[in-house]
């Protein structure tokens, strides 16, 4: 009697672990020891700060751009509707005082180009940097009149005062690669064939260099054939000496790890931002896509992080930072982080959440 029933508790556990098995949203090889983390995150809940519709009807805010300058907090952004989000997207700016509540000033910064141009339908995830007492903000201009897939470029503008912009004659100064950068111009497979996208910027003063990283996506087969998803997407980076001519490297910093491995159908790697520390290590924070289903093809899941001594050379150290699934606003997708220091020595990390029940939120990490 001892023996039957045991061998029906082992007859249940082994069935319990074939259902885990097959649970689609179950990470096989999600990295779950935390001892590497740079940071710790743990016991920092995310708040919602800016939400879905606030200053600006149905408007939904994505893609923040933080910096600190002297007491106030300023924030540049994406916002577009619901229905306009893949086209029509633009720029705004939001200021405050404590980094927590904000004022958003509710025109859009930068005019969309004219028809033809490669930001005639839509501007959006700036990223913004200040050198020599210049803005420069980087940002991705879409046309959806490209015959091709690849519809993303990035663009540059400056300003004196954050609001007033005025776009580079030189744009797009990071071009995809089907455009005539890189030794495979118009192969389907070459990084930035399909898109070059959603830049993140830093300045290193000790190089005196600005460096852009971004968003490079390709096919990972000849064609359109083999397994979903047959897109695969890395973060490349550029550099350059005046923030308007870009030296590119040819191949991409990160690619997906075994965190977000393709064969539980992630595409790589979206949305890209940079901070340099006060050791001059390069930071780089970023989110993790997935493909979901058909009606689901793009989804991003989760937040990064990398570190670097030299801003080429990432190792990956802090995975999972925040998940979707979580509930509330987050429930949706995580994306877009960015990070910056206060003055208690603490990151903070903002991002964007969700989409009508959603908006940006932050959250703390503290160094080990």
């Amino acid at each position: 009697m001892k023996k039957r029933y045991i061998l029906y508790l082992l007859i249940i556990f082994l069935l319990l672990i074939n259902i885990t098995n097959k649970n689609p949203d179950k990470n096989s090889n999600r990295i779950t020891n935390t001892a590497n983390r740079y940071y710790n995150w743990e016991d920092m809940q995310p708040k919602l700060l800016i939400r879905y519709g606030q200053e600006i009807k149905d408007m939904v805010w994505n893609d923040p751009s933080v910096m600190k300058e002297g007491q106030i907090y300023k924030m540049w952004m994406s916002g577009g509707t619901i229905e306009n989000m893949g086209d029509k997207v633009n720029v705004y700016y939001a200021t405050s005082d404590d980094g927590l509540n904000w004022d958003i000033y509710p025109r859009p910064l930068i005019s969309r180009g004219e028809k033809g141009a490669f930001d005639e339908k839509g501007i959006e995830t700036p990223s913004v940097v200040k050198v020599n007492g210049v803005y420069h903000m980087y940002y991705t201009g879409s046309n959806y009149t490209d015959s091709h897939m690849g519809r993303f470029s990035i663009g540059h503008a400056s300003s004196k005062d954050g609001i007033n912009w005025t776009k580079d004659p030189n744009n797009p100064v990071i071009p995809r690669t089907f455009n005539g950068l890189g030794p495979e111009e118009g192969k389907p497979n070459a990084w930035g064939w399909l898109s070059t996208a959603e830049p993140g910027v830093v300045y290193d003063p000790v190089t005196k260099k600005i460096y852009v990283y971004f968003v490079a996506s390709k096919l990972r087969y000849d064609d359109y054939s083999g397994a979903e998803p047959k897109i695969q997407m890395g973060i490349m980076a550029a550099t350059s000496d005046d923030g308007s001519h870009f030296v590119r490297h040819s191949e991409p910093l990160l690619v997906q790890s075994s965190s977000y491995p393709h064969s539980e159908k992630y595409y790589g790697y979206s949305t890209p931002s940079a901070y340099i520390d006060s050791e001059g290590k390069f930071h780089l924070f970023y989110d993790a896509a997935r493909y979901m289903s058909a009606q689901e093809q793009f989804v991003q899941v989760a937040l990064v992080h990398a570190v670097s001594d030299d801003g080429i050379h990432f190792t990956e150290r802090d995975v999972d930072i925040v998940r979707n699934k979580q509930g509330g606003w987050m429930d949706v997708e995580v994306r877009a982080p960015v990070a910056i220091e206060n003055e208690n020595n603490e990151l903070l990390l903002y991002f964007a959440g969700g989409w009508k029940e959603g908006g940006i939120g932050v959250i703390k990490g503290i160094k080990k």
